[in-house]
């Protein structure tokens, strides 16, 4: 008979420790899908930051090409002989 309690005891504790570590998995599982949310986040972030670092420069190449005296007309190859 104490065994059988003993027996009853230990599976009720067994029972709590396999709904804490579901809690844990659980707790696991959501910390790792928040993760992968700001990790997707990040690499928008990242890639929206190229683009508009290459925007930038192309309007500072524009802004410089606009300065620049312009060019001798290209030789038409006639005129070059």
């Amino acid at each position: 008979m104490q065994r059988l309690q003993k027996h009853e005891e230990d599976i009720k504790e067994m029972r709590q420790d396999i709904a804490k570590m579901r809690q844990e998995v659980n707790d696991l599982t959501r910390i790792v899908e928040r993760m992968g949310i700001e990790l997707t986040h990040e690499h928008h972030n990242a890639r929206r930051d190229r683009e508009m670092q290459q925007l930038r420069l192309e309007n500072i190449l524009f802004r410089f090409e606009r300065g620049l005296p312009p060019g001798d007309p290209p030789l038409n190859e006639n005129e070059a002989e």
